[in-house]
């Protein structure tokens, strides 16, 4: 990006770069964990052939457990009513049916189970994040004004691996988003992003957005993307619409000792326990395959490798 061209984006744009060097170390745990959770070995490949590699499945097993659990549970959602009378109470009583409603709704659009992702975030990043937007192209003009097609606001959940944000006295100060997106993706949203640039339509790039509680503005590849001649747009949301919810939270400070995830207290012992079942089956793979032995007048040649020939005198 051409510094002090675009005025007001590119100092959000150095803001999200700010946050998003805040938090590598709570980044570099996440994928630790990440590869615990995938059985993922980082050193498998600079092993010799005579090694067999063993992975262990207990984390992911446990996460699973977790999250299987969590996703057969009924959820249920609870609004304080304002006061205490008969009118607040039933307010609050169809404001929670409304939500619930709003929710499965959601579930059934986006083909997911919201709860099963949560706990699968609440596990892995004791951290829940999700994103409330809303698209006119889920409502329809029937002659009598718009209605909604389908569900007018949606709720997704986000992994909070790819989210960086600051915190104001009241809740979210600012939130950026980074993901990968596809450049054909991104040309058929907004034609005229990336046409300075020659990239096949298959190759991807960084996509990023910033969101504060008045404008928002997207970035890819480091250049922000013009809608409608705006690079920066006023949402209207009155807020940041994303919600974060932690759990295994303590008072400490940092992304790293604030947020303990489930296998970030077992990740020693379950490399040591990956390291020991290496070594039970490399010696077990050593000891127990075939291997020759071959009776000749030549020098004696001991080889313990599996399948290997070891030449022994004929006495």
């Amino acid at each position: 990006m051409a510094r002090g061209k675009y005025g007001k984006a590119d100092e959000h744009y150095e803001h999200a770069q700010e946050l998003i060097g805040a938090a590598s170390a709570r980044d570099e745990l996440y994928d630790k964990l990440d590869a615990l959770y995938d059985q993922v070995d980082a050193g498998a490949d600079d092993d010799p052939e005579s090694i067999q590699r063993v992975t262990m499945p207990y984390a992911t097993n446990a996460v699973d457990l977790v999250v299987d659990l969590a996703a057969d549970m009924t959820l249920t959602i609870m609004v304080p009513a304002a006061k205490e009378t008969d009118k607040a109470i039933r307010q609050a009583d169809d404001q929670e049916a409304w939500l619930l409603a709003w929710h499965s709704a959601n579930e059934r659009v986006q083909r997911r189970n919201l709860t099963a992702d949560g706990a699968w975030l609440a596990t892995m990043r004791a951290c829940c994040a999700y994103k409330t937007l809303f698209t006119d192209a889920l409502l329809v003009d029937d002659g009598e004004g718009k209605k909604p097609r389908s569900v007018p606001v949606l709720l997704q959940s986000k992994d909070p691996r790819h989210l960086y944000w600051e915190d104001g006295p009241l809740g979210l100060a600012c939130l950026v988003e980074v993901q990968l997106r596809k450049v054909r993706e991104i040309r058929r949203l907004y034609p005229k992003a990336l046409a300075e640039k020659d990239y096949e339509d298959d190759a991807t790039v960084e996509w990023l957005e910033y969101w504060d509680d008045k404008e928002r503005c997207y970035f890819a590849d480091g250049e922000p993307v013009a809608i409608k001649g705006k690079v920066i747009v006023p949402h209207r949301y009155g807020c940041v619409p994303y919600a974060i919810g932690v759990g295994r939270q303590t008072p400490r400070q940092g992304a790293v000792r604030r947020y303990r995830p489930l296998l970030a207290s077992v990740y020693s012992l379950l490399q040591n326990i990956n390291t020991w079942y290496t070594i039970l089956a490399t010696a077990g793979w050593g000891a127990q395959t075939n291997s020759w032995v071959v009776f000749s007048e030549n020098e004696p040649i001991l080889n313990f490798d599996p399948d290997a020939v070891s030449y022994l005198a004929p006495d």
